[in-house]
């Protein structure tokens, strides 16, 4: 199928976009800010007094409100259950799986009805014509508009600005409760790192990235840091230009893409989806998008997404591409993992959506093992509602490391989370533990100092 024929196909795609983005030619001169520092620090404290994040109407809230905070655990570019090729999953059992949101194209009469009754949000992709703008306004399942994916990059990134400008300011006069932004690509370096991946990550109400680092050459493979498009530095980066109080949202990979290409993406192993996701997370994100659920539409732009229940082909609209028997496996388990950390990320709300601890509660990491990145560990420390702290932690690497933390003073208790182990054993003066880290794992801890706090 011809890059034409597919990009007519299915606009929404990842990689037509994503590759467009990273290979058309700059449309402006390249500013004058220095590229991103390529060393990251390994203890993050980003939203030390707000946590930017929204409610069900995709409203900013800055301080978690049980009533009405809301974390984002959404599938983008998601079908209809009755759509060709189908039938697909319920949204009803996407709502039980844990996700929140969806992201799609459609007739908002016939979707909100939809999203509503099957106890989901919805964030409709493209244009929101006047008049269903108007009339949908209000609509309790309608979280926001995401007018354009990846921008930037474009051949006609000018033209698009300009639009833009004029229907965000349109939407503001007729549906002012209708958030609305773009999804960018994680183009940032030379000579990409332009003022219009700055200008487009702060004219949004949300700003959204999509963040694939995982592809199928050697380095790439081998870490979340592979700079020029690393994940926590995209993150970090819209969250600093946003002056840490917009929300901004990731879009993880979950996902294979069949055939050649200069951008050979391939499916993460559960171990990488969970690191992807608390990579972005550490790093200040507070709503998480995965692409994709296998479908018709996803295999005309030959992706092959994750899925609760694989099918060889999706009747007549198969879209020409066929998933092995291994990649059947992997949609499944990927589509497993994000279950179980939807599942996570629920309990841990009021956690995350609460400011990170600051310098009045110091503690260190230390490291041994070769890592692939110059800091493969990042953590990042929230007190616990009922007291205490939880420490979350990643590594980014394909990396074997041990990793020591140290507390200001000694510990009650250190339990990981999820992972239906038996607490820490901590030997006087109880104030460090050491944790073994495979590669790309993830370990949530709840801590407890000997003080209760």
């Amino acid at each position: 199928m011809g890059m034409s024929k597919i990009k007519n196909v299915i606009r929404a795609s990842l990689f037509i976009s994503f590759l467009w983005a990273l290979t058309a030619p700059a449309q402006t001169a390249p500013t004058s800010r220095p590229a991103v520092a390529t060393t990251m620090p390994i203890i993050q404290r980003v939203h030390q007094k707000i946590v930017p994040h929204v409610d069900r109407k995709g409203q900013v809230l800055h301080q978690y409100d049980p009533a009405k905070s809301f974390f984002l655990l959404s599938l983008w570019g998601q079908v209809e259950p009755t759509d060709p090729g189908g039938p697909y999953t319920s949204w009803k059992q996407l709502a039980d799986d844990g996700f929140n949101a969806v992201w799609g194209h459609g007739d908002l009469g016939k979707v909100l009805p939809l999203a509503k009754d099957s106890g989901v949000q919805f964030v409709l992709m493209g244009k929101i014509p006047p008049d269903q703008a108007k009339q949908f306004n209000d609509h309790p399942a309608l979280l926001g508009n995401m007018w354009m994916d990846e921008p930037t990059g474009r051949a006609d990134v000018e033209q698009l600005w300009n639009d833009y400008q004029i229907y965000k300011k349109h939407m503001k006069e007729i549906a002012p409760g209708i958030p609305v932004f773009v999804n960018d690509s994680p183009a940032i370096s030379p000579p990409h790192l332009l003022d219009w991946w700055l200008k487009w990550n702060v004219a949004g109400d949300i700003s959204c990235q999509d963040i694939y680092p995982l592809q199928d050459r050697t380095e790439r493979a081998r870490t979340l840091a592979n700079f020029p498009h690393d994940m926590a530095e995209v993150v970090s980066l819209a969250v600093s230009e946003n002056k840490g109080v917009k929300p901004v949202w990731t879009i993880v990979a979950a996902f294979t893409l069949q055939g050649k290409s200069s951008w050979p993406f391939r499916f993460p192993t559960p171990q990488q989806l969970r690191a992807e996701v608390y990579t972005s997370i550490i790093h200040g994100s507070t709503g998480i998008a995965y692409f994709i659920m296998d479908s018709a539409f996803s295999r005309r732009g030959e992706v092959i997404g994750m899925s609760p229940d694989p099918k060889p082909r999706h009747g007549d609209a198969h879209g020409g591409t066929f998933p092995t028997a291994m990649e059947m496996i992997n949609a499944k388990a990927l589509w497993q993992t994000a279950k179980q950390i939807n599942a996570e990320l629920k309990e841990l709300t009021p956690t995350l959506l609460t400011p990170t601890v600051g310098d009045d509660y110091v503690y260190k990491v230390s490291y041994t093992g070769k890592g692939v990145s110059k800091t493969p560990i990042r953590t990042m420390l929230k007190p616990h509602q009922d007291g205490g702290y939880v420490l979350l932690t990643v590594n980014l690497d394909d990396a074997v490391l041990d990793v020591t933390f140290e507390f200001p003073a000694a510990l009650k208790s250190a339990q990981l989370m999820f992972e239906n182990q038996p607490p820490k054993k901590l030997a006087a003066p109880a104030t460090s533990f050491t944790e073994h880290f495979e590669p790309f794992e993830t370990h949530i801890y709840r801590i407890v100092p000997s003080k209760h706090e």
